[in-house]
């Protein structure tokens, strides 16, 4: 990849942060009040993150015990549960900070455009890169479009208007690939994040990235 790309857009989680803790902690909190087992983080940490159903599907599915009664009261609870385990065990991954910094300071644009609800990656954003001001930030939210599907762009396009050639698409799965291609948009694969079946890595037209500081060396 050669062209200098002036919007440069993140997906978040297994992408900037590693927030899989977190993420396991709230959803055994749940298992635990339904009486059901906890699953290890490191199990849970190969589940399909790219959104929040599928991730409880192989949760449920790893248990043996799914239906969609029980994947609604899961998925519900989760998503009030999370504020309460956010922020404790998550981090940036190892040399993140320092490629958002670079970027900033090279005056290119820097978003995160992520499958969490806005008002989680917000908080999560500004508490663990206090120093990095994004200049937009796009959750999916209740009843709007959301990854793969190419209007999730959409608000991003509608603030800045930019050429689709202007922009790339940073992310960590399979889904955030699909997301891309069918925006239009360019897209590097980074493979320290939760493809859990390397769905991504075996697709011969995605740029792949090994590590944050080969990352800033592509953009």
């Amino acid at each position: 990849m050669t062209k200098k790309h002036n919007f440069i857009c993140f997906d978040m989680d297994g992408t900037l942060l590693e927030t899989h803790l977190d993420i396991a902690s709230s959803i055994n909190s749940i298992l635990r009040e339904n009486g059901l087992n906890e699953i290890p983080a490191e199990i849970q940490r190969g589940f399909r993150h790219f959104r929040l159903k599928p991730f409880v599907m192989d949760c449920l599915n790893y248990l043996g015990v799914y239906s969609v009664d029980l994947a609604i009261k899961v998925y519900d609870a989760h998503c009030e549960n999370y504020k309460e385990f956010m922020l404790q065990e998550g981090k940036p991954f190892d040399g993140i900070p320092e490629v958002l910094a670079a970027l900033k300071e090279s005056g290119r644009s820097i978003s995160v455009l992520t499958a969490k609800p806005k008002f989680f990656a917000e908080q999560e954003l500004a508490h663990w890169f206090p120093s990095i001001e994004f200049d937009f930030i796009h959750g999916a939210e209740i009843g709007t479009a959301k990854k793969p599907r190419k209007e999730f762009l959409n608000p991003f396009l509608e603030k800045f208007n930019p050429k689709l050639e202007e922009i790339i698409y940073i992310g960590d799965t399979y889904n955030d690939y699909l997301f891309a291609q069918n925006a239009g948009i360019d897209f590097v694969g980074v493979t320290w994040g939760y493809d859990n079946d390397k769905e991504m890595a075996r697709n011969a037209n995605a740029v792949l990235c090994h590590s944050p500081a080969e990352l800033l060396n592509i953009l």
